[in-house]
């Protein structure tokens, strides 16, 4: 099934968008807070599925076997999850990260990423797995003492990040650990 929204569709709770093709289309995709799930589970006959663009509480692509594509830009104010087997395609879309303490589960690629902050938070990596960003990556702290911390899912265990060839950097006031980058 396809739902089509006229004007703006407003997630305070947890929407299941299944389905091959693109679930959810026109009109605009808002999410009230950091905790309001979309969740694409997909399944094993879709194949693809096209994730609208908007504003996204938590998001999770579910489905091995499923490549979801990314149909606009998304901003995040939770986590990005996703699961082992599903293919997160970016097109030339823009992930922007705006919550606090937000996580990154699963190996994801991105066409750009950003994340600034106005003060100290806390952005977590998938440990043992590669976040790729094929464009352009944007991580900024707030101040030199109120930094932009990278951190790993498990502690002593690195996140690995990649920047490919000829993509761009803007790094500021950040504080990594366990993380290998390159």
């Amino acid at each position: 099934y396809t739902l089509t929204v006229a004007g703006t569709l407003t997630n305070n709770g947890t929407i299941l968008a299944t389905g091959a093709g693109t679930p959810v289309t026109a009109g605009t995709l808002t999410s009230s807070s950091a905790t309001s799930l979309i969740r694409y589970p997909g399944n094993a006959a879709d194949g693809a599925v096209t994730v609208k663009g908007g504003t996204y509480g938590a998001l999770t692509l579910d489905n091995p076997g499923t490549t979801f594509t990314l149909g606009g830009n998304l901003t995040l104010l939770g986590n990005l999850s996703v699961t082992p087997g599903s293919v997160m395609a970016p097109g030339t879309t823009t992930v922007t990260l705006n919550g606090t303490n937000q996580a990154l589960v699963g190996a994801a690629t991105f066409y750009k990423l950003s994340k600034i902050v106005s003060a100290s938070d806390t952005l977590t990596f998938p440990a043992t797995l590669t976040t790729t960003v094929q464009n352009d990556l944007t991580l900024q702290g707030a101040a030199q003492n109120n930094p932009l911390y990278l951190r790993s899912s498990i502690p002593g265990t690195q996140a690995k990040l990649s920047l490919q060839n000829g993509g761009t950097q803007s790094i500021l006031h950040v504080d990594v650990k366990d993380s290998d980058a390159s």
